[in-house]
């Protein structure tokens, strides 16, 4: 299978064929080929500093995160 037998010359299109096939062209080219971009989610993260979390333990907690450190 050659080339000449999937499509017709331009050389051997008539006028209107030629008007048609240029229309698809522009046609073709003023469409986005691009895939559309998807939005971003932002995530917030708000680091918190060690300190801050020691100060906000309670009793129960500390001697709970002292056993874990010890074994």
């Amino acid at each position: 299978m050659e080339l000449k037998d999937l499509k017709k010359s331009i050389s051997e299109l008539d006028e209107e064929e030629l008007h048609s096939l240029l229309g698809s062209i522009r046609a073709n080219r003023r469409i986005s080929k691009r895939p559309p971009t998807a939005a971003k989610k932002e995530v917030s993260t708000t680091e918190v500093s060690t300190k801050t979390l020691m100060d906000n333990m309670n009793p129960e907690q500390a001697a709970m995160l002292l056993k874990l450190m010890e074994g």
